[in-house]
């Protein structure tokens, strides 16, 4: 707890500096004044926790002072007052101004430590308050700002944000993410990479201050994405009388000095309003993506520079778009024909492998563009996925036109899933299999084999018809016809769970409870009656 000590007297200063360790019992002499006019002064320039006032002084009294700084300045100042007389009037005024305490000069050392134990136990016991109300705060912001920037707020949640966010007018998403294969990180375990997350977000909150709830978890699923983001508006640089670009260097610097390890930074589109932060979001996958396939790394990466940079690659818009076309289309004769075109294309004018790759980075960005046109932004991720697991920079390595032709062939056809009308009617088919089926061990993967479509879009498909998961779905088609048998057979809940596709008894009945309300045992006794 910091110290301010106010006595017109110093050696009275002095004797209370002297007359005790301070530091043993959780405190600090901060500063001293002579005077209550001085003390104000100290306490609109820097944080006071405990101010230990003389009564009796010239110019400001010791109650002048406080009640001056109960109005002015601060409500948590705790004071405590030393006076030369025990006057019962001054004790009921600094009651009144809610004073800690009153100790009568000369001040013995044993009534003042009993006065600091108490005074420190109670401020510890409001600083763990304190940081309990804010851990509460910030998860509940977590889960409001989370849906925010996937683009699926409610009113409710926009509000919450809004309250602790700067208001403006331009923002970006950007992703502070440690460099995994720095030799520092790379050796640390999963639990001590998750640690040093939290500290990153502990130590960049600090370092914007006013304005911590700019600073979010990272909300990527991919495993190997470690780090923290920004909500980042121009405010934020100005409040530093920085630019945009300079504030984000120094804030990449500060990190990287600060956690001895290399700080990626993925700085999303501009968008108008924190409501379409999620397309800034999203566009940081993008310039993600197209980072790792860059011949050019940069710490820093704004996903307008890459979008500027498909111009420069030496294939022009007349070379790529008829193969964009026929992918939009999947028209597989006609894609194999123009790969093979541009692969010769980029053999004959590129000599060196840095034009090669600008080209196929290039084609790269434009495949990427072909996710921008679906509605659903899970979607969108998911053809960002296909191509990162598709490892697209080892394919242009490898320099093969084969290599390449499949790669666009199989992008084109899983491109056609997702958007297929056809697809979408398999769904019948795959329920009335299910219907049939739903004894056996099925799953989406297994479905997905089946019916030759993708099992994560699939899931997607089952989410939107029927407003749950397929885990879900199969679980209450299940306990329907689980009711059926509890209602026309007299067979054992064991067996029943058994028969209509669940090997665990337990998980069978726990199922139930969420679904019905009670038990197998209970719905029978309470729906059945037999003879």
């Amino acid at each position: 707890m910091k110290v301010l000590l106010v006595d017109d007297e110093p050696f009275i200063r002095q004797g209370l500096r002297i007359m005790l360790d301070w530091e043993m019992y959780g405190y600090e002499i901060a500063a001293e004044a002579e005077n209550g006019i001085e003390a104000v002064k100290i306490l609109e320039g820097q944080e006071i926790d405990l101010a230990i006032v003389d009564l009796n002084m010239p110019g400001m009294s010791g109650l002048a002072f406080i009640e001056y700084v109960r109005k002015n300045i601060s409500d948590h100042v705790r004071f405590v007052i030393l006076t030369g007389y025990a006057d019962f009037e001054y004790a009921k005024m600094a009651l009144r101004l809610n004073v800690e305490d009153y100790i009568l000069k000369p001040v013995k050392k044993e009534e003042l430590i009993l006065i600091l134990e108490r005074l420190n136990k109670d401020y510890r016991y409001e600083e763990e308050k304190k940081s309990h109300e804010k851990i509460q705060e910030r998860m509940e912001y977590n889960v409001h700002i989370a849906n925010v920037i996937f683009g699926k707020y409610t009113r409710e949640n926009l509000l919450y944000v809004k309250k602790r966010l700067i208001s403006a007018d331009k923002w970006q998403y950007i992703s502070f993410e440690f460099d995994v294969q720095h030799k520092s990180f790379a050796v640390l375990s999963k639990a001590e990479k998750a640690e040093l997350q939290i500290s990153c977000m502990e130590y960049l909150s600090k370092i914007i201050k006013e304005n911590p709830f700019h600073v979010v978890q990272l909300l990527e699923q991919e495993t190997h994405i470690f780090g923290i983001a920004l909500l980042f508006t121009p405010e934020l640089a100005l409040h530093n009388q920085m630019e945009d670009k300079e504030y984000i260097a120094f804030l990449q610097c500060h990190l990287s000095q600060h956690f001895l390890c290399g700080i990626q930074v993925y700085i999303g589109s501009e968008t108008d309003s924190i409501e379409r932060i999620s397309e800034s979001y999203h566009s940081v996958s993008i310039a993600r993506c197209l980072h790792n396939f860059a011949d050019e790394k940069k710490t820093i990466t704004f996903y307008e520079e890459l979008e500027n940079r498909k111009t420069d690659s030496g294939l022009g818009q007349i070379e790529i778009e008829p193969l964009i076309a026929c992918v939009k289309d999947n028209k597989t004769d006609r894609i194999q024909k123009e790969v093979e075109t541009i692969y010769h294309k980029i053999c004959k004018n590129a000599t060196i492998l840095e034009r090669i790759n600008a080209n196929i980075y290039y084609m790269l960005y434009r495949l990427i563009e072909l996710a921008k046109e679906f509605d659903n932004e899970e979607n969108q991720e998911e053809v960002l996925k296909y191509i990162s697991r598709e490892s697209f920079d080892k394919i242009a390595l490898s320099g093969s036109v084969e290599e390449l032709k499949r790669f666009v062939l199989h992008y084109a056809e899983y491109l056609e899933q997702l958007r297929s009308t056809q697809t979408k009617g398999t769904l019948e088919k795959i329920e009335d299999y299910i219907q049939e089926n739903y004894r056996e061990n099925i799953s989406l993967r297994s479905l997905g084999e089946k019916f030759y479509i993708n099992n994560v879009y699939l899931g997607q498909l089952f989410k939107k018809k029927y407003g749950m998961f397929f885990s879900d779905y199969l679980n209450e088609l299940r306990i329907k016809e689980a009711v059926k048998l509890l209602e026309t057979t007299e067979l054992r809940v064991y067996a029943i769970a058994e028969k209509v596709g669940f090997h665990n008894a337990d998980y069978f009945i726990n199922k139930f409870v969420q679904l019905k309300g009670i038990t197998p045992h209970q719905y029978r006794i309470k729906n059945v009656w037999f003879e």
